[in-house]
């Protein structure tokens, strides 16, 4: 088995995908049609031609088992360690709901929208590609559903709002340019005091367009995601409080906290799970654990000493379908 296993199949073939040239191809060579065809036929089949001289079927599969055997077969072995712990979790796919998400993202990352046209375009068989990226998806789905957050960790998490006014950066006094923007600021901040729509105040005047257009909802952050003063004060706060203005590097703020992590709904509980087992790299854990449990021998290949912790940065590449 290669160092590690983080990095699955479709990580591989999207950044191979994604960069580089894009050689043309005849659109009507339907590549899936003719490796269906010629598997069916006998191994003296003739499968390619050069100068006259050719190439048969069985000389490819030849080939093919000498130069990538052992790495074909560790592939392999790969994607039924992952697919055993995923029946051992209950865990399986829906192809509309789990796997096409994840082609049209590919797709739209190669600015492509045809997934035939994509597998021409760089080289890569539609049997690997949907292997690849059904491995990667089905390995997330596991791993999710098996990362626990606890209490605490939802404690960390805040959800709030805010309305920015900031700096006018055509304004060569700079002195002047933080007095006007504090004038307008305690103005704002007057209306929040008279009970005006915090929400409805934030999408009229805040200068950050991202939250604005949400009412001035930052979403969900824990520590270490906002500058300090922002994260000190929001998180000072206590549900349904706002704060007075106060000066960050961006401008003159008013936060208002919305919600704390352990008190939010069931969906939006769900919500922060993703963001935390994110930062946790909860898929890499989980992938060395399965590495370090399963029992996997490769009679191709020499044995290799499992290891506890991230040995390397190489990328097994997407397991051929069956």
């Amino acid at each position: 088995m290669r160092k590690t296993l983080i990095a699955l199949a479709l990580a591989a073939v999207t950044a191979l995908c994604v960069g580089g040239m894009k050689p043309a191809y005849a659109a009507e060579f339907n590549q899936q049609a003719e490796l269906e065809k010629f598997w069916k036929m006998p191994d003296d089949t003739v499968v390619g031609k050069v100068n006259g001289k050719t190439v048969t079927k069985g000389e490819l599969m030849k080939t093919l088992w000498f130069w990538n055997g052992p790495t074909v077969l560790t592939e392999m072995l790969t994607r039924t360690m992952i697919d055993d712990a995923a029946e051992k979790a209950g865990v399986t796919l829906d192809y509309g709901k789990d796997v096409q998400p994840k082609i049209d993202e590919t797709l739209a990352k190669a600015k492509m929208t045809d997934l035939d046209s994509f597998c021409a375009t760089y080289k890569i068989t539609k049997n690997r590609f949907l292997a690849g990226t059904k491995m990667s998806v089905l390995a997330e789905k596991v791993a999710r559903k098996q990362y626990a957050v606890t209490d605490d960790q939802l404690a960390q998490y805040v959800k709030a709002s805010h309305i920015l006014v900031k700096f006018d950066s055509a304004e060569k006094d700079k002195e002047k340019a933080e007095a006007d923007a504090k004038a307008k600021i305690d103005a704002i901040y007057a209306k929040v005091k008279a009970g005006e729509n915090f929400a409805l105040l934030a999408g009229q005047n805040s200068d950050d367009p991202g939250s604005a257009k949400n009412g001035g909802s930052l979403g969900w952050f824990t520590h270490g995601e906002m500058v300090p003063e922002f994260e000190k004060t929001a998180f000072e706060l206590k549900v349904g409080e706002y704060s007075e203005p106060f000066k960050t590097q961006y401008g003159y703020h008013i936060v208002k906290l919305d919600a704390i992590g352990k008190d939010a709904t069931p969906a939006e509980k769900e919500s922060i799970r993703n963001q935390v087992a994110e930062r946790s790299m909860y898929l890499q854990q989980w992938l060395m654990g399965v590495q370090s449990a399963a029992d996997m021998q490769n009679y191709l290949a020499a044995p290799v000493v499992k290891k506890t912790v991230p040995g390397g940065d190489d990328m097994p590449p997407a397991p051929p379908a069956n």
